[in-house]
């Protein structure tokens, strides 16, 4: 990865798209921060986001790098075979 990179850094930022802070950390010297998108969740049935969210800012934040918070008025798959519909809530 860091020779894909480092043929980039000099003219663009390049975001990781990890989805947890381990993930982050196997690729944050060769990356500039972080853009998880986490369309899916749920935060009225899930209360883990918000810890997990807070965790990766935490640990981009760290480095000095750019955080990309997911954010998403809502959510279905239904329409490409899946189940899963988060509403929109008039999001």
């Amino acid at each position: 990865m860091a020779t894909v990179t480092a043929l980039v850094r000099a003219s663009m930022l390049v975001l990781a798209t990890e989805r947890n802070v381990d993930g982050y950390r196997r690729v944050s010297d060769v990356t500039d921060g972080d853009a998880y998108s986490w369309s899916s969740v749920n935060p009225w049935t899930n209360s883990y986001y918000v810890e997990k969210l807070a965790d990766m800012a935490a640990a981009v934040h760290a480095d000095g790098k750019y955080w990309m918070a997911p954010f998403a008025s809502g959510f279905d798959a239904r329409l490409v075979g899946g189940t899963r519909d988060v509403a929109r809530r008039d999001g």
